[in-house]
């Protein structure tokens, strides 16, 4: 269930004109978009005697071990004295329900097991800092002084390297559509850590805490010896462990981690910022990796279109996260970027993130990341397409009748110039997936309501002096067109360059995407007596289709498809078939677009979702008949 948006207090009350402008424009967009507002995901703490009433509810039966478990939970308070003996009782309960486990040589009892997951969950949140920083603790239990040791898996030498661990099974998620969590043995925990702020890639690490997925189980328990050590648990990486000569299924929860980075941000509210106010979004630009850094995870990369965020992937990240195969083998990166700079500015710049994240990983000693799959919806496909397209002198011609060279400008200018106009495709991206993307432009940015948002749009200083000295000083030279007149006046912003008639786009409509690399098609096709006349209500069919794809999927959706289950089907089955090795993820030439056209029998089956796809020597089609709808759609292109 989707979470709603938090009330906010009263507008100032002195407000200037661009600003009472701006307002109104965002009213009118979202009432023109219903609901176009990506959903915040929430995060609410539970109870613990809840989550133990849950736990018990299944088996009926009433054990020692449940009325101690239950006992413990109400101990719990907002005194440290409650908090200690709670702490206490839950490692006792932990350990005893671990004795009970092992004893069981064959089948375990799914509730014994929940308590003694809970258990241990409980007992490490309520650990103190100072005990989590150096990775101890003492304990008495049964009478006896016993020392915890504290390890995780990735680091087994040293204390983890976090300041705060959480019961997931206490965290109330709302903004996402599934939870995922494997059934097994580890006290599921959601492990913080303040972001890394010295390293080399500090730059690329999430400004909100780190967040992983941890699994505690008792590595070893010694009561002659004094020592019980309990080991964090990787459960992306780790499905069975070996203990005390047994071999355990390793349990986790994926969404929880995820879920708690994504609730403290504010992108619901801050993706207006990156349309119209650009110099406010500066801090929040850029390439984050959702985990720690993994040079044996290939990344899959997503850029999100026009007055949106990060927050339109979350089901899809989410569903990667949870996937069994997808989460040992793919690390989830998110670019976020102010949407209101020019598409060309913004395409510079992802691929200046790009190289500053290859340059990072050399100065930290890394290995280097391997092929990243980019995936692109709306605005964010026609970035990607420039990320593995040659620029040749095409976008240079739409704008100018002259070379670089022949123009007035400063040295550092025309670098400027040519490097946001020409570039070479990227030879460290393997697969692209493009989403609802204008790659023919859309007319709706030539409607009033959008032309006018434009114009209240405010630019960074040093773009809009860039702009005057490259276009408005060398008026003379540029190419004659209506389109090209207006950008000499004024600096454009994305919404007047996704126009059909903007050179940008009828440049970007002439890109081919480097043969080398395969890239497929989700499109919303919701409007339309036909497959080439229909549209997902802001981009038209003709204008997201590029020949020469690997696969297609038309969705009878709006233009936010990143939202349907198939969509997200459709991305888990291409990630599956980027680990393939080439050879054998090679599909045959695809046949025309008529013929396709005609085998699709799009005005038969209106209310159905039709795949296409590439298959060995044949040409697969499947048609499901299910109407996928999209109450939240987040974004405009």
């Amino acid at each position: 269930m989707l979470a709603k948006e938090r009330k906010r207090g009263p507008l100032p009350i002195q407000l200037n004109a661009s600003d009472c402008g701006s307002v109104l424009l965002c009213l009118a967009l979202g009432a023109t978009f219903q609901g176009c507002a990506p959903t915040d995901v929430h995060v609410h703490p539970k109870s613990a005697i809840s989550e133990a009433s849950r736990a018990l509810q299944p088996s009926g039966r009433r054990t020692r071990l449940g009325a101690e478990f239950l006992e413990a939970t109400r101990l719990e308070g907002n005194s440290f004295g409650a908090n200690r003996v709670a702490e206490q009782r839950y490692l006792k309960l932990a350990l005893d329900a671990w004795a009970a486990l092992k004893a069981a040589k064959y089948q375990s009892d799914p509730t014994l097991l929940e308590i003694h997951n809970q258990a241990i969950a409980n007992y490490l949140q309520l650990l103190s800092p100072g005990e989590l920083e150096i990775g101890t603790a003492d304990e008495v239990v049964d009478g006896r002084h016993v020392k915890i040791i504290l390890r995780d898996e990735t680091s087994p030498d040293n204390p983890p390297p976090f300041d705060q661990l959480i019961a997931a099974e206490r965290l109330r998620i709302r903004g996402l559509r599934e939870r995922y969590i494997r059934p097994g043995l580890g006290g599921r925990l959601v492990c913080q850590q303040e972001p890394d702020r010295v390293s080399a890639l500090s730059r690329y690490t999430v400004p909100e805490k780190q967040e992983v997925a941890r699994s505690a189980v008792f590595k070893a328990v010694s009561f002659p010896e004094g020592r019980i050590e309990i080991l964090l648990v990787d459960p992306s990486k780790t499905e069975r462990t070996q203990l005390d000569g047994r071999l355990w299924e390793v349990g986790g929860d994926f969404s929880a981690p995820f879920a708690a980075i994504a609730s403290r941000t504010r992108f619901i509210f801050q993706r207006w910022q990156g349309l119209f106010r650009m110099e406010h979004y500066a801090n929040r630009q850029g390439i984050f990796f959702l985990e720690p850094y993994d040079p044996e995870k290939i990344p899959v990369l997503m850029v999100h279109g026009i007055v949106s965020s990060p927050l339109m992937w979350r089901d899809l990240t989410n569903r990667i996260m949870g996937d069994p195969v997808l989460q040992k083998k793919y690390q989830i990166w998110h670019y976020t970027y102010a949407t209101g700079y020019p598409i060309l500015t913004s395409a510079s710049m992802l691929r200046d993130q790009l190289d500053g994240v290859n340059i990072a990983l050399q100065r930290a000693g890394l290995p280097p990341h391997k092929p990243i799959v980019l995936i692109g919806h709306s605005l964010g496909g026609l970035l990607a397409k420039m990320m593995v397209s040659d620029s040749h002198d095409l976008i240079w011609n739409q704008f100018f009748q002259v070379p670089p060279d022949r123009l007035n400008l400063a040295p550092a200018d025309r670098d400027w110039a040519e490097h946001v106009m020409f570039f070479k495709p990227r030879h460290d991206i393997s697969r692209v997936v493009f989403m609802a993307s204008p790659f023919k432009g859309s007319k709706t940015a030539d409607l009033i309501l959008f032309r006018f948002s434009s114009r209240l749009v405010r630019f960074p200083a040093d773009l809009q002096g860039r702009h005057y000295r490259v276009f408005t000083l060398n008026r003379s030279y540029m190419a004659n067109s209506k389109e090209n007149r207006l950008i000499a006046k004024r600096q454009p912003s994305s919404i007047d360059l996704l126009s059909p008639e903007s050179p940008e786009t009828i440049a970007l409509g002439q890109l081919k995407v480097a043969p080398w690399i395969p890239f497929h098609l989700i499109i919303g096709v919701r409007h339309g007596s036909n497959l080439t006349r229909s549209s997902d209500g802001i981009v038209a069919y003709s204008s997201s289709y590029l020949e020469g794809a690997e696969s297609e999927l038309d969705v009878k959706t709006g233009h936010t498809v990143t939202h349907s289950p198939k969509t997200e089907e459709e991305v888990l089955r291409i990630l599956k078939l980027n680990l393939q090795p080439k050879n054998h993820a090679k599909t045959p030439k695809k046949e025309s677009h008529a013929k396709t056209q005609r085998r699709k029998g799009f005005g038969v089956e209106d209310k159905s979702l039709t795949l296409r796809r590439k298959g060995i020597g044949l040409f697969k089609q499947k048609t499901i008949r299910a109407c996928i709808p999209l109450h939240h759609p987040c974004c405009l292109t």
